[in-house]
């Protein structure tokens, strides 16, 4: 509505004159009118065109809205209502009864029923379940990588670490390492829920005469009905993060009867880190959402100890943020001295609140294994080490599968 001097553009003065006869418009004016729109949302012509024509077919078939224009002038008129006066300003409140609706969306219903569905198909629904919150590459790498590519595996591994540099070599051959898991216990599970979280399921009593990589060290050595299934999920979003912990752990037959058999719960992923550098390792202690009063102190499985001696851990709190933009140096700096925080991420506050839920519910054990692990994709402290200087790449291969290595060794424990 204003440039950088607080003056009123021409085009928003175009959109204000035809605002009285905007369903009168002739096509000329029309095609002048999503010009000027087009230089007022910042959106070339072609993708505000579309979204006019778009908006134009649901008001007639639909009478769903009232048009682009209007919406975009109407917001504008809010914004400088709001400016010209506190009393203006526009508050949206929920009530804690429609945030439990929201949370408990029919995808995540869906998402789960799928899940115990399969797991019951596979007859694995008695045996010991260990969920892993991750990517859909580290897990099956680790376990199959090995075995499925002996050629990479007889390449000469990296100087600095063994196991890391024949990872390394794996970056090409997922294709013949999923053919290969296939028929050694991987059961992949798409989404189909809308959720647009795929998993995958392991079942382990089928790693009988799979070669592991000398330097992992899982123990197959339990009875059949002991030895682990391992449900591998793709990262949830945010808050989503609940709605499908939450479903996931609910009993089979929902009336508490059939529960689930869950043995450890692991979450890994990126974060940002506060007190250190990219590549390094935050264990969470504790998750501390961002904006509410929530706060979640757990036990976590994980110590320092487990980790190669020469990467840098820290444990402390972590901040559950809403979103990746929060980049102010004086709120992260407090999140610092008042809660002691070693980093932010954007899901395990809302894990942990459905773990627990599921824990006062007697849905899961009270004695479940949690496990938080992150690895350090910047530090927004710091200038040179922010998301803007870029992805990690190769350097965020060594702590991706370092704690992926660790997680497993812990479940097979």
């Amino acid at each position: 509505m204003t440039d950088e001097l607080g003056r009123t553009p021409n085009e928003w003065k175009d959109l204000e004159k035809i605002m009285p006869h905007i369903e009168s418009l002739t096509s000329v004016e029309v095609e002048q009118a999503i010009w000027d729109l087009s230089l007022i949302v910042g959106r070339s012509y072609h993708e505000t065109k579309t979204a006019y024509e778009s908006f134009e077919k649901n008001k007639k078939t639909h009478n769903s809205n009232n048009g682009l224009f209007k919406l975009i002038y109407r917001l504008g008129k809010r914004v400088e209502a709001e400016q010209q006066s506190l009393e203006n300003y526009l508050i949206v409140n929920l009530t804690p009864s429609l945030m439990n609706i929201i949370a408990h969306q029919r995808y995540g219903v869906k998402w789960a029923a799928d899940i115990q569905q399969k797991l019951m198909e596979l007859n694995l629904q008695d045996r010991p379940l260990h969920i892993i919150s991750a990517n859909l590459h580290s897990v099956v790498n680790l376990i199959y990588g090995y075995a499925a590519v002996n050629a990479c595996a007889n390449q000469p591994a990296a100087a600095t670490d063994e196991l890391y540099g024949f990872i390394q070599c794996l970056r090409d051959q997922s294709d013949d390492i999923l053919t290969f898991a296939k028929k050694h216990g991987l059961c992949e599970l798409p989404d189909r829920s809308g959720t647009h979280i795929d998993c995958q399921i392991i079942d382990t009593a089928r790693l009988d005469g799979v070669t592991l990589h000398p330097h992992l060290k899982l123990d197959l050595s339990v009875g059949e009905k002991d030895k682990p299934v391992i449900l591998v999920m793709d990262y949830a979003f945010g808050a989503q993060a609940f709605e499908i912990m939450d479903r996931l752990l609910e009993p089979y037959d929902g009336n508490n009867t059939k529960l689930m058999n869950v043995k450890s719960i692991s979450i890994m992923g990126k974060a940002g880190i506060l007190p250190g550098k990219k590549g390094d390792i935050m264990l969470a202690t504790a998750h501390v959402i961002e904006g509410t009063s929530d706060n979640y102190i757990f036990e976590n499985d994980l110590a320092p100890e487990n980790f190669d001696p020469d990467v840098h851990v820290y444990v402390g709190p972590m901040i559950t943020v809403l979103g990746t933009s929060l980049q102010n140096r004086d709120l992260l700096e407090k999140f610092q001295t008042s809660w002691n925080t070693v980093g932010l991420e954007m899901e395990g506050g809302h894990y942990q609140r459905a773990i627990s839920a599921a824990i006062i519910k007697k849905h899961i054990a009270k004695n479940v294994k949690v496990r938080y692990a992150y690895y350090a994709s910047d530090n927004p402290l710091d200038s040179g080490q922010t998301l803007a200087a870029g992805e990690m790449g190769a350097e965020g291969v060594r702590p991706t599968y370092m704690v992926t290595k660790v997680i497993l060794e812990k479940i097979f424990s």
